[in-house]
């Protein structure tokens, strides 16, 4: 697996707007967690932000 389905899962999750309004919410600490499966390999990639 490559580093670009990392990078695509990120993509995918700032697209979706999956962490839009979680600050609002009081949360000050935001991970942003991307999985990637394929058989029986997986990939997991952390991002912390805000």
């Amino acid at each position: 697996m490559s580093a670009t389905i990392g990078e695509e899962a990120m993509r995918r999750i700032e697209e979706k707007g999956y962490n839009c309004g979680l600050d609002l919410d009081g949360m000050n600490r935001i991970i942003k967690c991307g999985v990637a499966c394929h058989v029986r390999r997986c990939k997991v990639v952390f991002v912390e932000g805000i």
